[in-house]
């Protein structure tokens, strides 16, 4: 299954980077965000990893993200792995 979402953010580029590349504020615009595991990179760059937690209908699942691609307030791809081979981009 494929869902994709758009939306527009009344806000500078420079500010919704900003706030999408600090991994402490994910919990602000992820409704899903439970915690991490493990030190948090910031900020985060290509190459830059992470796990989440994410709780979803009352239960909780990691996911293992990466910074795959970064051109600062232009365009941003991460690529997240999750259980039972799901993947997000």
């Amino acid at each position: 299954m494929r869902v994709e979402r758009a939306t527009h953010i009344a806000a500078p580029p420079k500010a919704v980077y900003d706030i999408v590349m600090d991994p402490a504020r994910l919990g602000d615009w992820v409704t899903i965000h439970h915690s991490f595991e493990g030190r948090l990179p910031s900020p985060l760059k290509k190459g830059s990893t992470l796990t989440q937690c994410l709780k979803l209908a009352g239960r909780k699942f990691h996911v293992h993200w990466k910074v795959v691609e970064n051109e600062p307030c232009e365009h941003v791809v991460w690529e997240g792995r999750g259980p039972v081979a799901s993947h997000a981009r």
